[in-house]
């Protein structure tokens, strides 16, 4: 299952190269809200505009959750996620301003990695598991050139199967060519 939902994926961003107008890459970090414990994040995301205004793009996104001694001098616990999402971009058009207002919408998997470390008992434990996610946001793009400029984003991540949903902020550096 997992292996057919990544091969879709893979292969519908790559049908969309043949109609693509224009490209862009981007590097993104931020934070990542889970479980009200905050989470830093590093992402690249590469797209292709198909339509003037439309964007189809991948992302693939690393968070890493640190959570030290939950129960006073018991453990440790640390979470880490690796996302890859697929999704759309469709950008606004602003009169008299430069900021490009965007909304997005995407899905995707997630692979989570749980440890914990029982300093008591002289043992640690882990497990992982892939999960079907989507998600949607809103943020906007400010070119400080012709081809590249900032961008500032939030999205809200939902999990299948979990209680937990992320809220994820992020600012990047996209370039287009």
């Amino acid at each position: 299952m997992k292996k057919s939902v990544c091969i879709i994926l893979i292969t519908c961003f790559l049908f969309t190269m043949v109609a693509a107008q224009k490209f862009e890459v981007s590097g993104k970090t931020g934070m990542g809200f889970l479980e009200f414990e905050n989470s830093f994040l590093l992402g690249l995301m590469a797209g292709m505009f198909i339509f003037s205004r439309l964007m189809i793009m991948t992302e693939i996104v690393f968070f890493l959750n640190t959570y030290k001694n939950i129960e006073p001098k018991l453990y440790d616990y640390r979470a880490q996620a690796l996302s890859f999402c697929l999704a759309a971009m469709y950008t606004f058009v602003l009169k008299n301003t430069r900021i490009i207002p965007y909304v997005i919408l995407g899905i995707g998997m997630m692979n989570l990695w749980f440890y914990w470390n029982a300093k008591y008992m002289n043992w640690i434990d882990r497990y992982s598991k892939s999960k079907f996610m989507w998600n949607i946001g809103l943020g906007f793009k400010y070119p400080i050139a012709k081809n590249y400029g900032l961008l500032f984003d939030i999205r809200y991540i939902f999990i299948a199967t979990l209680t937990q949903q992320v809220l994820r902020l992020t600012i990047g550096l996209y370039f287009q060519f």
